[in-house]
């Protein structure tokens, strides 16, 4: 065995953690108990971390980053990981304040990183964060920010005491903290403070590993492990400054050439494709054995590759049993059939238990003395303490009644693991299964072994309450087939005890392509890439599945995967290796079970082999049993209400059970009110027209916290100019961050533009050069979009021509403008959902629909395209979509021209939220020739020639005259149209200036009932154009008024009113009211009824408005009249001509 060499820490190691250090600071933490769990109760095997895992977990995770140069995926990910599996992160830095970031290419968010990954996309990436963690990854984090917080200096925390764990962060940043000799500044640190906290980052790092706790370091950063260095160490050339702390080990890193010279160079073994690798300490630092197996490098940036990197490091913080635990002595029971008799071992001799289906001599199958060997034996890798009892339950002189439960637990209680290796189904009692139940109910480890799982009917003997109940997988004797075949086994749970502590293995391998379509259940830890695992030489069960009505996670009573095979039937690649937490009886005794296919060969039962290092770990992790922890249960009934622009009220309702003291209460999962006795509380200033995920734990009177509510997702009120932010000048090529693209977020399989940039290819202008692809009816091109909720215009000036820019396109039907497209439904894939129907869209686009420039629009409805096409004479158009309730208006005008309607449309049931954007096509023959999905999941090499350069977006709320409120705005003449939709666009600004209050308010044409009010224009330079509110006796009546006069109708004779008009810019910045003007109308004639001012003998068109619309006055909504006039179609009269349906 490996030597226990517990100790306590050496002078000389702290003599070098002084010298490291070199600077000391007051350590000052602020610690947050958070202690998860799931009802009854989840310390499971990896997603939280148990409590035999450390001696006095704290809950904390120290994560350093480099004061610039932070590769932001690196860090969220990993931030919010360890959040959701309820780790308060720490974040520290060699300066104060925040530190830099950055993603390559510049504005690359999340989702590109996740899509970036061959084969991966950003709904993996988010199902894998749902999976490990419980919890939905939320979209605000995606953009990259410029810099993130930190917490505080990594040269004032003195030592690891206060935290479970350390985290590197990459990025090039990360570089400068290398124990190599020479150090830079970063910004406002000087390169003295960056030496300082790279040595104090190197003892903290050589501290944490004396006291189990585990290390992790991202791609850049993962070559900080590397030039860490073992106190009092020195060596030739690279060395000279100590030996590696890695010397000896393998590790991974980025990519770059440096990488593998640098590790050559200190002795460390070099895994280039690695997503993510755990190694140990040298030898030459005395940690006792604590930090084996615990410090983890990873290469990549991938999202998915950090949540796998993220998932290991829970892995061993919740599954690594204590130092402690690894060494004490252990008893293990086998349960079995007696040794292989080699005289007469065919299957047909049930009193053999183990048959030889292969033959003797090199292919003698294992027995119980192979797996009693493996257990007594001294193993290079690890100090574990095996006392071995075997049980041949078909030899007879049992030590307990066979058919009575209690009399076998009795036996079994003495015990802390149980293994069953029992092939064949003679002599298995009923009471034997159930007390094997039982006693793991009961806290007890039970490992079956290959055969254990054949479910052979002998007579009225057979294993189901054990396949069944306990194990919940079988191999049936019915359909049985087996054969001996070389495969390998892939971790998939990287970091478990079981699958990491002890095994070395050759380099990663890519997922197996019997894996396609079948990925490991619920509970694995993927990294869609490239798995650790070890080849073998066994037998294959080819009909060992799991029984029906499983669940698999890793909660209690969850099948937890741990090892998958690459050999068919693909219905067993999963059922090679998996573990449960054990407590049917939900009385918190958790007990652990495991089960491994592997077990026909003898020679990989062996010390020597990576197997044989696995049931070694198996049997450790199963004697050392879960443990509850009893917590409050979470707050619910989260309501906000009295919501404004900038805050909100929040209430909820407390948890049952112990009455907790106090509640935190999380903003977007950051600490946003500290330990309130209350159950409402307001939170204030936000910002407007923002969504907010306010969630709440609750802390009992024991100092125990809850696990999180349910999130409530809180918006704020919009602000008057809240569209303005989804304007785009195009000046910055790091907005391209802010625009989703469909491909995308609808899972097709390929990128269909060869070109998508801003401000790069041509300035001020986002470029798009599509491959051949069109959008018409079920085939969907690129889009870029935006989700806008309600009414908006938005306006963009598009350029098309040719690839050489030089003239139109040669290929036809090669369009670009904006789009309008309703969103698929949430959580739709189109690898999955695609079946047609799926498109209701509007587009306008300018190109070449023949052999020269044409407008051209297409409206999309359930997969039925209506096109539209007429010459535009021009490669250069502003065009404007107006989205009013469920109607849709569309506008363009080429430069020096004039704005005119193109065409509109109503959509009942239009969503409150659609898709907004751009979007090109091209190549319409070579297109449209491909089938609709080939054409939407491929890139086809045709012969599209087409360049488009967008010059802005801009976005503006509708301003709707008040007559038209309510109007079937497809119905209205253009004219009408244009008053308030013709306006000029202008770039948004900083303008916060009201325009200048109207003067030379006047009154013309007074009669009884109405009158004409002019004044001067007035111009607004900064935001133009102006529109005009009038407000009669201090109530506004008109509003949106384009022009400097309107009319008033519908007044009383001999009635003084009061009238005043304020001017709008076109940002919303509103004048005062004008100085008001009083004007009387004319009295009725003296001796005329006066009823009579109500008379019209409809010889006045302009009286039309002297007469109330009941539609409106109670807005029905429609207008029942085709067309209503005075003095118009017919002349001296009043004409109505109702709808048909009137």
């Amino acid at each position: 065995m490996k030597q226990n060499t517990s100790h306590i820490l050496s002078l000389l190691y702290c003599i070098n953690r002084i010298m490291l250090r070199r600077l000391f600071c007051p350590f000052a933490k602020v610690v947050i108990p958070f202690l998860l769990v799931v009802t009854a109760i989840l310390f499971c095997s990896g997603m939280t971390t148990a409590v035999d895992a450390l001696e006095n977990p704290t809950h904390n995770v120290l994560m350093f980053v480099a004061y610039e140069q932070v590769y932001y995926s690196e860090y969220v990910v990993m931030y919010r990981s360890l959040e959701a599996a309820g780790y308060n992160v720490d974040v520290r830095s060699s300066g104060l304040g925040t530190a830099t970031t950055y993603m390559v290419p510049d504005g690359t968010d999340i989702i590109q990183t996740a899509w970036s990954l061959p084969g991966g996309s950003y709904e993996q990436f988010t199902q894998q964060f749902q999976n490990l963690f419980g919890t939905s990854w939320d979209a605000s984090w995606n953009a990259t920010p410029a810099t993130i917080p930190v917490n505080g200096l990594i040269q004032g925390v003195a030592d690891m005491s206060g935290y479970d764990a350390l985290v590197v962060v990459g990025g090039t940043g990360a570089i400068e903290y290398q124990i190599d000799g020479t150090y830079a500044g970063q910004g406002a640190v000087s390169a003295t403070a960056v030496q300082a906290a790279a040595e104090n980052l190197n003892a903290l790092a050589l501290d944490a590993l004396m006291n189990g706790k585990p290390v992790i370091a991202q791609c850049h950063g993962a070559s900080l492990p590397l030039f860490w260095r073992v106190p009092g160490t020195f060596g030739p050339g690279a060395e000279a400054m100590g030996y590696s702390l890695l010397k000896g080990g393998v590790a991974t890193g980025f990519p770059e050439a440096l990488t593998p010279i640098n590790m050559a160079s200190l002795d460390v073994t070099y895994r280039a494709n690695d997503r993510v690798t755990v190694s140990s300490p040298h030898s030459s630092f005395d940690d006792g054995g604590n930090g084996d197996y615990k410090l983890i490098t990873t290469r990549d940036w991938y999202p998915q590759t950090v949540v796998h990197a993220a998932q290991t490091l829970l892995n061993i913080l919740g599954t690594y049993p204590s130092l402690q635990s690894m060494q004490a002595p252990l008893s293990s029971l086998i349960i079995h059939g007696g040794p292989v008799d080699l005289d007469n071992c065919s299957a047909g001799n049930k009193a053999n238990d183990v048959p030889c289906n292969y033959g003797v001599g090199a292919n003698t199958p294992a027995d119980y003395l192979d797996v009693q060997n493996l257990l007594t034996a001294d193993s290079p890798n690890d100090s574990f303490d095996f006392t071995v009892t075997p049980l041949n339950i078909s030899d007879g002189g049992l030590p307990y009644d066979p058919n009575n439960v209690a009399s076998i637990l009795t036996y079994l209680s003495q015990f802390d693991t149980v293994i069953f290796f029992k092939h064949w189904s003679t002599d298995m009692t009923a009471a034997l299964q159930n007390a094997l139940v039982t006693y793991a109910d009961g806290g007890g480890g039970v490992l079956g072994m290959h055969h254990a799982l054949y479910n052979d009917i002998e007579g009225p003997l057979n294993k189901d309450i054990l396949v069944n109940q306990l194990f919940g997988a079988q191999s049936a004797q019915a359909g049985w087939a087996g054969s001996l075949q070389y495969f390998n086994l892939f971790s998939t749970n990287y970091g478990h005890f079981i699958s990491t502590y002890g095994l070395t293995f050759d380099e990663a391998l890519q997922a197996p392509g019997n894996w396609f379509g079948n990925l490991p259940p619920l509970g694995a830890n993927l990294n869609y890439s490239r798995y650790q695992s070890f080849p073998i030489y066994d037998e294959i069960y080819d009909n060992l599945v799991f029984i029906p009505g499983q669940t698999f996670g890793e909660g209690v009573n969850d099948i937890t995967p741990i090892f998958s095979n690459d050999e068919t039937p693909a219905v067993q690649s999963h059922t090679a290796g998996f573990v449960k937490l054990f407590d049917p009886s939900m009385d918190g005794s958790i007990g652990r079970v495991a089960y491994y296919a592997p077990g026909e060969r003898k020679e990989n039962i062996a010390v020597n082999h990576s197997y044989g290092q696995v049931i070694r770990n198996t049997v450790v992790w199963l004697a050392n049993a879960a443990t509850v922890v009893s917590l409050p249960s979470s707050p619910v009934n989260l309501v906000a209400q009295n919501i404004t622009e900038t805050s909100f009220e929040i209430t909820w309702v407390a948890s049952s059970g112990e009455i907790p003291t106090t509640h935190d209460v999380f903003l977007d999962g950051v600490l946003a009110i500290d330990n309130t006795p209350n159950a409402t509380e307001l939170i204030a200033g936000l910002a407007p027209g923002t969504t907010y995920s306010v969630t709440i734990s609750a802390i009992d009177g024991s100092g125990n916290t809850s696990p999180m509510s349910s999130a409530l997702e809180v918006e704020t009120l919009a602000a008057a100019d809240s569209l303005s932010q989804f304007n785009d000048e195009f000046e910055d090529s790091t907005t391209l961050a802010n625009w989703q693209r469909n491909y995308q977020t609808e899972n097709w399989a390929q990128d269909q533009l060869e070109l998508l940039d801003i401000d790069v290819a041509h300035n001020g202008a986002l470029t798009m050069v599509p491959h051949s692809v069109v959008t018409w009816q079920d085939r969907l091109g690129p889009i870029v979009y935006k989700s806008i909720s309600g009414d908006f215009i938005i306006t963009t000036e598009v350029t098309v021509t040719n690839r050489l820019g030089d003239g139109p396109p040669s290929t036809f039907y090669s369009l670009a403008g904006p789009i309008v497209r309703w969103p698929q439904a949430e959580g739709y894939d189109a690898q999955t959902d695609f079946a047609g129907g799926q498109q209701t869209l509007f587009r306008l686009g300018l190109g070449t629909t023949t052999s020269a420039q044409y407008f051209s629009s297409n409206f999309t409805n359930n997969s039925l395209s209506t096109p539209n096409s007429a010459f535009a004479g021009s490669d250069t158009a502003e065009i404007r979509l107006a989205r009013i309730e469920t109607m849709l208006i569309a506008l363009c005008r080429i430069p020096g021209g004039e704005w005119q309607v193109w065409d509109s449309y109503n959509w009942p049931g239009m969503p409150d939220v659609v898709q907004v954007g751009l979007a090109a096509q091209t190549d319409w023959a070579g297109a449209t020739s491909q089938s609709v999905f080939d054409h939407n999941n491929s890139v086809f090499a045709g012969n599209p020639d087409l360049d488009v350069r967008f010059a802005y977006v801009r976005f503006n709320e509708p301003a709707v005259p008040a007559p038209l409120i309510g109007v079937d705005l497809t119905t209205v003449s253009e004219a009408e149209l244009l008053a308030f939709l013709g306006f000029d666009s202008q770039p948004a600004t900083s303008d916060t200036d009201p325009p200048a209050v109207p003067t030379n308010l006047i009154v013309l044409d007074v009669s009884q009932t109405s009158l004409n009010l002019d004044w001067d224009d007035t111009i607004d330079a900064e935001s133009p154009p102006v529109t005009y509110t009038l407000f009669q006796d201090g109530v506004e009546i008109q509003s949106g008024i384009a022009s400097a006069s309107t009319t008033v109708g519908g007044l009383d004779p001999d009635t003084l009113y009061s009238f005043g008009v304020s001017a709008t810019d076109a940002v919303g910045n509103t004048s005062a009211i004008s100085t008001t003007l009083d004007v009387a109308t004319l009295p009725a004639p003296i001796g005329v009824d006066p009823l009579s001012s109500l008379n019209d003998e409809f010889d006045d068109s302009a009286a039309v408005s002297d007469w109330n619309r009941l539609y409106q006055a109670e807005n029905w909504g429609a207008d029942p009249l085709v067309n209503h006039d005075i003095n118009t179609s017919n002349a001296g009269a009043i004409t109505m001509v109702p709808s048909a349906s009137t």
